[in-house]
């Protein structure tokens, strides 16, 4: 699978090794800011083409971080508004 590596982002998983994700884009849902990655290197056949969304909070020194967003109800919101973009004709292509 080929991916953009401008769009690489690497972030530290829960073991403390880095993850690399290439970033597929950011959502607003209800005032808040959602990022949608990938893996750039899936460690399952499972994991191919998933998509991760994270919400985008402030940590205390007022620094961006990616939190993982465990309200269902939300993730499932954000991805069908993701699907929606991807269904959209690209004009730029035109």
């Amino acid at each position: 699978m080929e991916y953009d590596e401008s769009k690489v982002v690497e972030l530290i998983g829960e073991d403390g090794t880095p993850v690399r994700f290439e970033h597929l884009m950011t959502l607003e849902h209800k005032g808040r800011a959602y990022v949608l990655l990938t893996p750039v290197e899936p460690e399952s056949p499972d994991e191919e083409g998933s998509v991760v969304i994270m919400r985008i909070d402030q940590d205390a020194g007022g620094e961006d971080c990616y939190v993982i967003e465990e309200d269902e109800a939300v993730v499932d919101a954000v991805f069908n508004r993701f699907l929606e973009f991807m269904d959209e004709p690209d004009d730029d292509l035109e």
